[in-house]
């Protein structure tokens, strides 16, 4: 619940904390659970319309109706601590949590000693939570995530594995372990946490997200057979963009190469804006020595990222001389270390490599016919995206205009209520400040659904510009990579001795 911080409303007169806790102290079997609930929820609404003094009553009249109710005294501490008196905050929880040892108690007491770098009273909250409730997960995890955020692996891991030892299924765990085996170069550890979840797990997503760091520790140690068998049986289930980058490496690394190319057009199509597709698609061209398309791929991610290295990489002509610098480049964007990327790839005993197919130009078919329809056909392509483009911001343009007119008539109303509910608050006659009170909540409460409805709509109109902006980004790069085949039409008619050797020279375009 987020609190409005408005500290000139907080009041001077808040009870102590040991009154708080007198009233959590009494032994009263007669409670009204209904009642406490329903003064803490208008506590709430109070508190979110910065009604601060009425919200500290309503919570403290829940308490009075129901002493055990672990949420109000929570509220009154946040409270203490928003006015800035954290001594009474802080007695509050300390004294509370022996009374009532409620986990939220013990996450409120943890949560402020953070903030002000209590961190040993951060330690002992958990360990007397441990001390408690020994039989519970909560205060390993909490400890063993604290010492993983500190950096001490050694002493995080220990608190992990105490949560394993009491035969829990919490799959998180599990899970955290072995990134952090992975992290520390225990292999074998994290191998043996990531199978077991992936073969014997009912829990899909739990089954999935090992499946997908077991690709990424066997890529690590070089076992690409294993990496592969998984990354074939997940990768066309799967949409993140991450894994699937992973799978192409898997694909190029098997040389599968066909398959890889297969799935980089997949995230191409999926993910628009992933600049790191085309270096997977460089390091196939790389495997097939065809230069052109190398450097034809690098052009496009020095699109996305300005890299003086890219750059160095369009001067250079020789096969060996960009090889071993992109195998670098590329292990660095994948995190495969460099020697499994060169002895998979580039060394002599490794098996035949599955090239992509493609299909060489007949010696005569570049003709000035064939060269002619090829240029209007590409004119063809750059009307047509034109007109695509014209059409989608037209509709773009009609979306917002209508939706900002359904939010104006909306506002209207909303804004015709409210003026009638004030004018009958200053006719009605009335002493019942509570009729009063619950008049008023339910003109706010008509208010927010106005506010919540207009957020709702400009969030559709966000995601259909978002649209909008990735079919452009798509329509800009097919105009580019035209742009770019009609400057080398350019450059080769320019060089040209004769009117045939043009014709010649377009085949270098064309058969892309």
């Amino acid at each position: 619940m987020a609190f409005v911080n408005v500290f000139n409303n907080l009041i001077d007169n808040m009870d102590s904390a040991e009154t708080i806790l007198s009233i959590a102290k009494k032994k009263d079997d007669s409670k009204d659970s209904a009642g406490s609930e329903t003064e803490f929820i208008m506590g709430k609404q109070d508190l979110t319309s910065g009604d601060v003094r009425n919200a500290y009553l309503h919570f403290k009249k829940s308490l009075l109706l129901n002493n055990k109710h672990v949420n109000s005294y929570l509220y009154i501490a946040r409270l203490f601590n928003e006015k800035g008196n954290f001594k009474e905050c802080r007695t509050l929880l300390e004294n509370i949590v022996k009374i009532i040892p409620s986990l939220a108690f013990f996450n409120e007491l943890a949560l402020i000693y953070e903030q002000r770098g209590y961190e040993s009273r951060l330690i002992d909250v958990w360990k007397e939570y441990i001390r408690k409730f020994p039989d519970s997960d909560k205060g390993y995890l909490n400890l063993g995530n604290y010492y993983r955020k500190k950096g001490q692996i050694n002493k995080a891991v220990f608190y992990y594995e105490k949560i394993l030892s009491l035969k829990t299924t919490n799959l998180s765990v599990k899970l955290e372990l072995a990134e952090i085996y992975f992290s520390e170069k225990n292999f074998d550890k994290a191998i043996e946490i990531l199978v077991e979840i992936y073969k014997e797990s009912f829990n899909s997503g739990a089954k999935i997200e090992a499946g997908q760091k077991l690709v990424g520790v066997y890529l690590e140690t070089g076992d690409i057979k294993k990496a592969y068998d998984i990354a074939e049986n997940l990768y066309s289930s799967c949409k993140d963009e991450k894994f699937l980058l992973k799978t192409v490496d898997v694909h190029i690394l098997s040389k599968k190469i066909e398959k890889a190319n297969e799935i980089c057009l997949r995230i191409r199509k999926v993910f628009p804006l992933c600049y790191q597709v085309y270096y997977r698609i460089a390091m196939i061209a790389l495997i097939n020595a065809d230069i052109d398309m190398f450097k034809k791929n690098i052009r496009i991610i020095i699109n996305f990222i300005d890299s003086g290295g890219l750059k160095e990489f369009l001067e250079k002509e020789d096969f060996e001389d960009f090889k071993e610098d992109f195998i670098l480049n590329y292990s660095e964007i994948s995190d495969i270390s460099p020697e499994i990327i060169k002895q998979t790839l580039f060394e002599d005993n490794v098996q035949e490599q599955d090239e992509i197919f493609i299909e060489e130009p007949d010696d005569n078919s570049c003709n000035i016919d064939v060269a002619v329809e090829l240029l209007f056909n590409l004119n063809d392509f750059f009307r047509k995206n034109i007109f695509k483009q014209t059409k989608l911001i037209n509709a773009i343009s009609s979306l917002i205009q209508k939706t900002n007119n359904d939010n104006v008539e909306r506002l209207e109303k909303i804004h015709f209520f409210i003026d009638n509910n004030l004018m009958f608050f200053k006719t009605k006659k009335t002493d019942d400040k509570d009729e009063f009170r619950k008049s008023l909540v339910h003109t706010v409460s008509n208010l927010k659904k106005g506010i919540d409805f207009t957020s709702r709509t400009n969030q559709k109109i966000y995601e259909k510009i978002n649209d909008f902006r990735k079919k452009n980004i798509e329509i800009q790069s097919e105009l580019e990579k035209m742009l770019y085949d009609i400057n080398i039409i350019n450059r080769n008619y320019d060089n040209s001795k004769d009117f045939e050797d043009f014709i010649k020279s377009l085949e270098s375009v064309f058969e892309k």
